[in-house]
């Protein structure tokens, strides 16, 4: 899981980070263990998918970079919906669901975000202005991994939902 990669950098090679750990996590197990085990896996643990921000937004000074991309799955769609693990690139996913004859509600210009870029962030329209970029009104529920390694489900219109977005 761990990787002995001392730094990344975004796509434009505009910024690098030195993280404290960086991690590559291919299951739920180890994700939690990330999570959970704070003298390995430093606090702040930013998730890095990817890194195609035009921001510094994966900014990470002593922590985890969690380099999420092997979290990658995607599940046949029913009742107009597709469960996505967050290291999919979007273009995957339209990939998958055009041989379907299916699409996502959107289409922004970027193809290589991954599923948890576009599902918690802002795209880069939105930062020039040209649309909302936010692909967050899509999503209908979010599995994740809380503070204390649990495995958690929230679907939109629960209370605490916006806090997720």
């Amino acid at each position: 899981m761990e990787s002995n990669k001392k730094s990344f950098t975004n796509w434009s090679g505009q910024y690098t980070r030195k993280p404290g750990v960086y991690v590559i996590p291919e299951t739920i197990e180890e994700l939690q263990e990330i999570i959970t085990n704070k003298d390995k896996y430093p606090s702040p643990v930013v998730a890095i998918g990817s890194v195609h921000s035009n921001s510094v937004c994966y900014i990470v000074r002593g922590g985890t970079a969690m380099y999420v991309k092997q979290i990658h799955y995607i599940h046949e769609p029913t009742d107009h919906a597709v469960i996505v693990g967050a290291g999919m690139e979007l273009i995957e996913v339209h990939r998958f669901l055009a041989i379907r004859n299916l699409q996502l509600p959107f289409t922004p210009e970027i193809g290589n975000a991954t599923i948890g870029s576009i599902a918690c962030c802002c795209l880069k329209d939105a930062a020039n202005g040209q649309s909302s970029g936010i692909a967050t009104g899509m999503i209908k529920g979010i599995k994740f991994i809380d503070a204390a390694g649990k495995i958690q489900s929230m679907l939109r219109g629960d209370v605490a939902w916006m806090m997720m977005m």
